[in-house]
């Protein structure tokens, strides 16, 4: 029985609750702390894992290479402006344009508090 995903799952289950039920009374220093701490532990596995793997120059050399070829077809850009088209489609769903909003409003509408 998969006893670690079923706990992952009620763990971020009951963090989603909490944090929803709690989130506005927990501070900003100790909320951006909690991160820095979230973010040190899973460099901390992660180089400790890296160790234990045999394949470690492949995995380098996949990530280089999809590096070099991303850069080297703009797939920043090209990602930048399919996110535009999907704005203005969603804006028109809407019925507002995407171009009179600045990101945050846009956000807003999509997400509202």
């Amino acid at each position: 029985m998969p006893i670690g995903i079923i706990m992952n799952v009620l763990v971020v289950v009951a963090g989603g609750i909490t944090g929803a039920l709690a989130g506005e009374r927990i501070s900003e220093s100790f909320k951006e702390n909690l991160n820095t701490i979230f973010g040190a532990c899973a460099m901390s596995m992660g180089i400790a894992s890296t160790v234990l793997m045999e394949n470690m120059p492949a995995v380098i050399f996949s990530v280089i290479a999809g590096t070099s070829i991303g850069l080297a077809i703009h797939m920043g850009e090209q990602i930048n402006k399919a996110g535009t088209v999907m704005q203005r489609g969603i804006g028109r769903v809407l019925k507002t344009s995407g171009k009179d909003k600045t990101e945050p409003e846009f956000t807003e509408l999509l997400c509202p508090v």
